[in-house]
């Protein structure tokens, strides 16, 4: 009836409020981990400018994306580079 209490539903509501609550709580501290690492992270430079190998840097790309190429493919694949920039 409409005056009549229903004690088991109550309580299947207030445990899934409470499970709720704890799942919120955890998944703010781990955006709040991941957000401060991130601004970690990018606070970790000194800004400096340097300079670079170009031809090195684009070797050791070459080489992460031939790498990357045979683990993703089945099929044997080769790779031919000449620097022309020495």
């Amino acid at each position: 009836m409409k005056g009549e209490r229903n004690e088991k539903l109550e309580e299947d509501l207030l445990n899934d409020l409470t499970a709720n609550l704890y799942k919120i709580n955890h998944h703010g501290s781990r955006a709040d981990a991941i957000v401060k690492g991130m601004l970690q992270h990018s606070r970790a430079g000194s800004g400096k400018k340097e300079l670079t190998d170009i031809n090195a840097l684009a070797d050791e790309y070459l080489r992460l994306c031939y790498h990357g190429l045979r683990a993703s493919s089945a099929l044997p694949c080769e790779i031919f580079v000449r620097n022309i920039f020495v």
